[in-house]
């Protein structure tokens, strides 16, 4: 067994050690295609998830501007029954002022207003202390 037979058990050798590596390189190359199978199993989920959350916040985002608008409607109701409350409190003033039983409470509160004392309102209204003190407390200006 000479140079050839030595020749012979080293390519015997390479061979087997060449089927190794391949062996090894399928063995590696099918964990890797597993592993990428499940990494792409896992992004695919995370994108339905992103899709899932995108069309809800669409819902929300239309959810909002539907009570946004609600909103401005309620707002502009309001300011138009503050509008109308202020008008019938106008009317209702006016109708207290031509009634002649109020038109001494009327004068007495405009005197409360200017600062007249209890005695004062009391001689010229013609009204009774306890109707003047509580005038006062009502009307009168704050020092």
């Amino acid at each position: 067994m000479g140079r050839d037979g030595y020749l012979l058990n080293l390519m015997q050798w390479a061979i087997i050690l060449f089927g190794v590596v391949i062996v090894v390189l399928i063995v590696m190359l099918g964990y890797i295609w597993h592993k990428l199978g499940g990494q792409q199993q896992q992004l695919e989920k995370l994108q339905q998830e992103m899709r899932t959350r995108a069309a809800t916040m669409t819902g929300m985002g239309k959810r909002i501007k539907l009570l946004d608008s609600h909103l401005q409607t309620l707002e502009q109701q309001q300011t138009q029954l503050a509008q109308k409350q202020d008008l019938v409190s106008k009317r209702q003033d006016k109708l207290n002022l031509q009634d002649p039983g109020n038109m001494n409470y009327q004068q007495a509160i405009a005197l409360v207003k200017k600062g007249v004392s209890i005695e004062e309102l009391i001689n010229t209204c013609g009204c009774s202390r306890g109707e003047a003190e509580l005038l006062i407390m009502m009307h009168g200006v704050e020092k």
